[in-house]
């Protein structure tokens, strides 16, 4: 009965962590598509409110409201999440920017990489010692970057901006061990006065909207709260192996949907860097199963 219902927590767990990255890699992708024409600023303000009123609904029908306070309480923990509230909010700007100037396939770099990269702030701010395989995991992501810097002349600072802001975000908030949607809201929260500024400002230089665009605004709150509740069941339930593998699904589905959906162009030095990659984390990923599967030792 116990294995039963193990089996069972695992299968929800599974839904909800596919559930979760499909919304962010394509569900995410198609809706603010819609708003291409819609400043990113403007954007990022409507969904920091949005995010705010569907955030609280949350909590308040989960009762959440309870660590929701204690952090509110702690000047410290608010300081620490008003960084992560800047890094998180720059993730979106340049998220949002990217997908409106039909630079998709550049989100899904930045996401493929990210794990690489957090691998490789935890050796430069935390002195962790890497895996041979971890080694070499970032050296062929470092070596894509560079190979497309040297051919084509090109920084992609959408990716590395991506991957930079949201491993920073993620290294501060693993540290600080908080509920998922209690802090997000504590961030938003923090965020409301620009968000309100800049989903405002545009209104009074006589910008407007068909009616259309404002539902997409209005619903721009509840594309950042449904997966993050989705990934909270997942990360409840899902060994941590199998959420880093799950992780992967998101980009890859960005990649499809710039190259066969909207049409974007890859290059062939772009695809040798895609390729050094997904090399480099079919390594990362393989090795993360081998250590996940090991029995510990005593």
């Amino acid at each position: 009965m116990l294995l039963e219902t193990q089996k069972q927590s695992d299968r929800i767990g599974v839904f909800a962590g596919i559930g979760a990255y499909l919304f962010w890699g394509l569900i995410a992708v198609l809706f603010f598509k819609q708003l291409g024409g819609v400043g990113a600023l403007e954007i990022v303000g409507f969904r920091v409110v949005g995010s705010v009123v569907c955030l609280l609904a949350f909590l308040y029908f989960t009762t959440g409201f309870t660590e929701l306070i204690r952090i509110l309480r702690s000047r410290q923990l608010v300081a620490c999440l008003l960084l992560t509230a800047i890094l998180v909010s720059c993730n979106w700007l340049i998220f949002i920017w990217a997908v409106g100037r039909g630079q998709i396939v550049q989100c899904s770099l930045g996401y493929f990489i990210t794990p690489l990269f957090q691998v490789a702030l935890g050796v430069v701010v935390l002195g962790e010692r890497l895996r041979v395989a971890q080694v070499i995991a970032v050296v062929l992501a470092c070596l894509a970057v560079a190979i497309q810097i040297a051919i084509l002349g090109e920084v992609p600072w959408i990716a590395l901006g991506l991957a930079t802001s949201f491993s920073f975000y993620a290294l501060i908030r693993k540290r600080l061990s908080l509920q998922a949607v209690p802090a997000l809201t504590v961030e938003c929260l923090l965020l409301l006065p620009a968000g309100i500024a800049l989903a405002v400002l545009p209104q009074t230089r006589g910008i407007d909207h068909s009616p259309l665009i404002w539902i997409f605004l209005a619903f721009s709150g509840a594309v950042t709260a449904i997966p993050l509740v989705l990934f909270g069941i997942a990360a409840r339930r899902l060994q941590l192996s199998t959420i880093g593998f799950l992780q992967y699904l998101g980009p890859t589905c960005q990649f499809a949907l710039a190259t066969l959906y909207y049409g974007e162009t890859v290059g062939k030095v772009q695809l040798a860097c895609f390729g050094l990659i997904w090399i480099a984390l079919i390594v990362f990923s393989v090795d993360t199963i081998y250590r996940s599967n090991r029995p510990k030792p005593g």
